[in-house]
């Protein structure tokens, strides 16, 4: 892991207690599949929270402008028909 990678993931733990509830589990989410070596888009996140969509692209929203999610390219989505922007986890990068 690199320095700029080690000081995000000590800031995000530091920051973990403060984070609202929603925005805690995109994030851990997001993380965990990223260190899985995936990234995801806001409905992959969505159906593997088990939440409406409206629930988390705002808090996913909120966690690229911390600057803890990045997008990362693009996915074809199936349901939609549509490419959709896959977003990881900055920390993990």
């Amino acid at each position: 892991m690199t320095l700029t990678c080690q000081t995000r993931l000590e800031s995000y733990r530091k920051m973990q207690p403060h984070l609202a509830k929603r925005r805690r589990e995109v994030y851990n989410y997001i993380l965990e599949e990223t260190r899985k070596g995936n990234s995801v888009t806001d409905r992959e996140i969505a159906k593997g929270l088990g939440r409406p969509i409206n629930t988390v692209d705002n808090r996913r929203g909120d966690l690229v402008k911390m600057g803890l999610v990045v997008a990362y390219g693009c996915k074809f989505d199936v349901e939609t028909r549509r490419r959709a922007v896959a977003w990881k986890a900055e920390a993990s990068k």
